[in-house]
């Protein structure tokens, strides 16, 4: 990870190791990280701008929108999502976010703020016991 300058992956529909779910096979991290996404630009003017992304997923029958939009003179990035599953049955996912930074970005000048928070999950039967650092399904972060 010498040379990685960081990123922001949507992981979607697992996270951590892959499997077989449903006879999909889910990848690393899912697969919505590792496929093309379309956008389209809302918003470009001196008071913003705003972009919407749009990604469908091949081997489940996920639909995915996100915009993200800043505001001129307001330090905040505003995230906004939509997932809906086109599919004809129940699919259990998971869905977190997962940025990193790195390379050239960070020095010792850069501050990072994440306001406290709450994370909420279920783990899947199959990986009960298996993240034992994890206490509780409602934890404080950061």
């Amino acid at each position: 990870m010498d040379y990685y300058e960081g990123g922001w992956q949507e992981i979607i529909p697992n996270f951590g190791k892959g499997g077989l779910y449903k006879g999909i096979e889910e990848g690393t991290h899912g697969e919505v990280c590792l496929i093309p996404w379309e956008y389209r630009i809302l918003e470009d003017n001196p008071s913003g701008v705003s972009i919407k992304f749009m990604v469908r997923t091949y081997r489940t029958p996920f639909y995915l929108e996100k915009v993200l939009t800043l505001k001129t003179g307001d330090p905040k990035l505003y995230i906004s999502e939509k997932l809906k599953n086109e599919g004809y049955t129940d699919i259990n996912l998971n869905w977190t976010h997962h940025p990193t930074f790195g390379g050239a970005f960070l020095d010792d000048s850069i501050v990072i703020n994440v306001p406290e928070n709450r994370i909420k999950y279920v783990l899947k039967p199959e990986n009960v016991g298996k993240y034992d650092e994890i206490t509780g399904n409602n934890i404080k972060w950061p």
